[in-house]
């Protein structure tokens, strides 16, 4: 099974001076639910209802796991667990922590070696006949897709505007103190790890 991928470039990495070369895998569009259904109907004896029942089920025990501290290991697969963050503005660092200072940065995802190692056996890459090329953005263009990723991400950072948008250190930064000026951000986090958040309308 063959992925495509792009190679390319963010100038002047981390001030360097120098471009830092990196892979984006261009992937293909998630599985609906119906194509899932129909995929283990196919080779199981469940019917579409059963799968569907079980997957359902499935989320459930998840959030309940999650939320009560665990981690979820489903067999075979792999574990789920919450990764959590520090928000804490310059002039409250050196007060005490309470629970509405932390915040839920994510799910992280450890697969098994097993199925990591199956992955790897099955799994090839072809460079993209078709690469796309970095662009520079305007306002009217960028702001869009960074909305579409608040919408399922909590908060934006420098690494992140650079990773999903292609975007150098300093033109990222630029885009984020644009965006909190503007009134569409808020900054918290450290002087030394700030962290942009989706301003409520």
């Amino acid at each position: 099974m063959e992925i495509n991928y792009e190679e390319q470039n963010i100038e002047n990495a981390q001030g360097s001076g120098k471009p830092q070369r990196f892979v984006r895998l261009r992937h293909r569009r998630a599985l609906t639910v119906e194509e899932i259904e129909n995929r283990i109907e196919q080779s199981t004896t469940l019917t579409r209802a059963d799968v569907r029942g079980v997957l359902a089920e499935l989320r459930r025990v998840i959030v309940d796991s999650l939320c009560e501290g665990r981690r979820f290991h489903l067999q075979g697969i792999g574990y789920l667990s919450l990764s959590a963050g520090l928000a804490l503005p310059e002039e409250r660092k050196e007060a005490t922590v309470t629970g509405k200072d932390i915040y839920l940065r994510g799910i992280n995802f450890l697969p098994e070696e097993k199925l990591l190692n199956t992955i790897k056996k099955q799994v090839s890459f072809h460079k993209s006949d078709c690469p796309s090329k970095s662009i520079t953005y305007t306002a009217e263009e960028l702001w869009p897709k960074v909305e579409s990723y608040l919408s399922s991400h909590q908060y934006l950072t420098t690494r992140i505007m650079r990773e999903e948008f292609v975007l150098g250190k300093n033109k990222a930064l630029e885009w984020l103190t644009k965006w909190v000026e503007d009134g569409h951000l808020t900054k918290q986090g450290t002087h030394h790890l700030p962290i942009y958040f989706r301003k409520p309308d």
